[in-house]
């Protein structure tokens, strides 16, 4: 971090990447009414991708011939969706069901694994970078779809087994959060018929609670059937006769909706189309949402983009899907003969086309990072005295209807203040229609909005604007950071600190800027553990309670630390300190398993000549106390990114020669070691030539890498020459990481100089973040955006 007498300071490393906004929530999920929940209440839904193959004979997901798994889970990740939808066959399961179709030169801890092994090992992956499953049960044998959930080789009694062996195998692991229970049940099965046999609702049943006695944590998902619509689709019976299960605030429905390429259902050439689908989806399933039955997901939904008719089905059905629905867009996999895949037939590349599609609606926020709606908004600045200007504003009407009456809603990222305006009621955040100019027709642009604001600082303009609810297209806008970086595949965040999040301004800051949030200091040891085995964890939850609600992701710092570590636990002789360290991992990390997406596991541990820091730790417990540390993280949290975290390693040299070592080491050991945290904390001018070339060697050894706590400090006071090198900076530093692919994002140690921890550890120094005390940004931040494609 900052160096030993930095005790005040705060630190923390990154994880496996994703646009920040995309990430999967928190723990178990559940239901309430139509939405869905994560562990703490907060909404999410699923915005997943089908990876078909253990269903069939190759009895492993498909494309490992090609590539290996984890870059599959890594890429999937990438493009923001948040979960794999994993079908499989109850023969998986049988013995001789041998997986196949792998090259395990590429996939070679893959080898000589059972089926239901490989399955393990797509979970384990998928928890390590924050993506959930949902198991699909797709096919009794490894043959064909059956329209039952059982054949005369695997009845009832087997399909209801496999659920329960796999609800228990992944009991306690919240990486699964749910099981499709069967695979588009269709004729002769029915819905509410009562005939044991043949009706549907009452086997999901069964099985459901057979599921949820086993493990009551999980989703239980029921497809509906295929009486005159898709085959699992139709749900209309469960007006009638809903699902019953024993644990409430479980179940959730699911459709399939398909295009012309896989078959050509009536209603694609009714005149009507595609004004004729809301209703037919409406009918099926949608009413579910509208009337807050349950939640419903589109399991399965795909086409080839060959008739110009699914392009028009697709945009209305993702429309239609953003209004509180969960989706799994079938598939992953090129090789589905009747819609491809988002891959295209290398297994590498994406299919730009349906990918740009599903783009506006990845992520798994409800309901969804909005598309632009029916509208478009200009905004300028005809003229700017230096202490205020004028802003003016014009909106199009992109629609097909008339827009009758009107608000605008934005944000200012500054202090500016609206002090009068003309052709609207405006406030700060707001204009609002006048009786005269209330409707906008089709394709017409009311122009002549404008008003007079007063600022100090840098007078940036609103990151979006919203006509009466809906994101407007605004050619120009500042976006955040943080939808910037996931633009990137990164993400990007900040330090918080109790103290910062009480702080109004700063915490409306960090919740539009960054995508990440680090926790500063309340989850260090001196605070988690001030006394042997009494634990408090109000300061953490806390910041976490505070990220959760701003739909950030939340990185642990730090498990293992010589500072900010309590006397007591400097004083405990060798063979009780190294239990103490064991407990308090197993404690802290175990508190928010499921709740964080990375730790900073060990913190600080080598000189800057590359030999090992002679902390308490080193002197009392050996070298051997780091990788202790690491598999004691591990067990308490499986889901999380366990990364080695350090200050000025940022470019080649001895002490990042060291930590090399000890990556290259652990990873040769088989020590879980997911990630390496390079903290960047910088003198002005000072950004190392070799950032990039030291972030890629350490990629290379197969482990991610983040900036985690960067700021670039100056001489006071600043001045123009001074921002314009930190500004230099900031976007070198941000350039390094976009140029690598296992750089998965990049963190400053807060946001503002209002709560930089520079001036209290050398002074004379300051200015160090990309917003001043007065929480405008410098010229910094537009070098970060510039760096991350804005």
């Amino acid at each position: 971090m900052k160096s030993l007498f930095c005790a005040l300071v705060l630190l923390l490393s990154a994880v496996v990447a994703t646009p920040a906004a995309t990430a999967a929530g928190d723990g178990y999920w559940h239901t309430s009414g139509a939405r869905l929940l994560d562990s703490a209440g907060a909404p999410v839904r699923m915005t997943g991708i089908n990876w078909f193959g253990l269903e069939t004979d190759t009895y492993s997901p498909h494309g490992l011939w090609a590539r290996n798994y984890r870059d599959m889970l890594d890429q999937i990740k990438s493009l923001r969706y948040n979960v794999v939808r994993l079908p499989y066959a109850s023969q998986l399961f049988d013995a001789g069901s041998t997986p196949n179709g792998i090259d395990f030169t590429k996939n070679p801890d893959l080898a000589g694994l059972s089926g239901v092994q490989v399955m393990d090992k797509i979970v384990e992956h998928a928890g390590r970078i924050g993506l959930k499953i949902v198991l699909d049960r797709h096919r009794p044998s490894s043959s064909g779809q059956s329209a039952l959930w059982y054949t005369d080789a695997y009845p009832e009694s087997r399909w209801v087994n496999d659920w329960v062996m796999l609800a228990r195998r992944y009991a306690g692991n919240a990486t699964v959060i749910g099981a499709d229970l069967h695979n588009e049940p269709h004729d002769p099965a029915c819905w509410g018929c009562g005939d044991v046999a043949r009706d549907w609702r009452l086997a999901a049943e069964r099985a459901g609670n057979a599921i949820l006695t086993a493990n009551p944590q999980w989703l239980i998902i029921v497809e509906g059937i295929g009486d005159n619509y898709w085959w699992g689709g139709n749900l209309q019976g469960a007006a009638a006769a809903p699902v019953r299960l024993n644990v409430p605030d479980r179940l959730v429905y699911s459709a399939h909706d398909y295009a012309t390429s896989v078959f050509e259902q009536p209603w694609f050439s009714d005149p009507a189309f595609p004004s004729n689908l809301a209703g037919i989806w409406d009918r099926n399933w949608g009413y579910l949402v509208k009337n807050n039955v349950a939640p419903v997901w589109l399991g399965e939904f795909g086409t080839t983009l060959a008739d110009p008719r699914d392009r028009v089905w697709l945009k209305t059905l993702l429309e239609y899907l953003n209004n509180g629905f969960s989706f799994a867009f079938w598939s992953w996999n090129p090789n589905s003969g009747d819609t491809g895949g988002i891959l295209n037939d290398d297994w590498t590349t994406v299919n730009a086309t349906k990918q740009a599609y599903l783009d506006p609606y990845l992520g798994g926020a409800p309901p969804g990072p909005e598309p632009s709606g029916p509208c478009k908004v200009t905004y300028s600045v005809p003229n700017d005295w230096g202490s205020g200007f004028t802003g003016a504003v014009s909106i199009t009407n992109t629609g097909t209807a008339p827009i009758n009456g009107w608000t605008l809603a934005f944000s200012f990222p500054g202090n500016q203040r609206i002090t009068n305006g003309w052709n609207a009621t405006w406030t700060r955040t707001s204009a609002t229609a006048l009786d005269w100019n209330r409707t906008i027709a089709p394709g017409a642009t009311l122009s002549g909005l404008g008003f007079n604001a007063t600022y100090s600082g840098t007078n940036s303009p609103p990151a979006e604007f919203k006509l009466n609810g809906q994101l407007c297209d605004t050619p120009g806008a500042a976006r955040p950071l943080r939808d910037l970086a996931a633009a990137k595949g990164k993400y990007f965040g900040s330090a918080m600190t109790v103290s910062e999040l009480e702080d109004t301004q700063n915490r409306e800051l960090t919740a539009r800027e960054a995508g990440v949030i680090t926790v500063g200091n309340e989850l260090k040891w001196d605070a988690t553990e001030p006394s042997r085995g009494q634990f408090t964890f109000t300061g953490g939850d806390r910041i976490r309670a505070g990220a959760v609600a701003a739909g950030q992701r939340v990185r642990g710092h730090t498990l293992v630390w010589h500072s900010q570590t309590p006397q007591w636990v400097h004083d405990l002789p060798a063979d009780q300190l190294r239990q103490a360290m064991l407990d308090h991992i197993a404690a802290v990390a175990g508190h928010y398993r499921g709740k964080v997406f990375a730790w900073d596991v060990v913190n600080e541990a080598f000189e800057e000549n590359g030999s090992r820091r002679q902390s308490f730790w080193q002197q009392k417990l050996g070298d051997g106390y780091i990788a202790e540390a690491f598999r004691a993280a591990r067990a308490a949290d499986p889901g999380a990114k366990l990364y080695y975290n350090d200050y000025n390693t940022d470019g080649l040299g001895a002490k990042s020669d060291a930590v090399y070592e000890l990556v290259r080491s652990f990873k040769q050991q088989g020590v879980p070691i997911d990630g390496v945290g390079f903290q960047a904390h910088l003198l002005l001018g000072a950004v190392p030539s070799t950032l990039q070339q030291n972030l890629q060697r350490f990629a290379d050894l197969g482990v991610d890498v983040a900036i985690t706590e960067l700021d670039v400090r100056m001489t006071l006071p600043a001045d123009s020459a001074k921002l314009a090198t930190q500004a230099n900076d900031y976007g070198a530093v941000a350039r390094a990481c976009v140029a690598v692919t296992r750089c998965v994002g990049l963190t400053t140690w807060s946001l503002s100089d209002k709560h930089s921890w520079i001036p209290s550890v050398f002074p004379g120094q300051g200015a160090a973040l990309p917003f001043d005390a007065a929480f405008q940004p410098k010229p910094a931040y537009r070098a970060l955006a510039t760096a991350l494609g804005g």
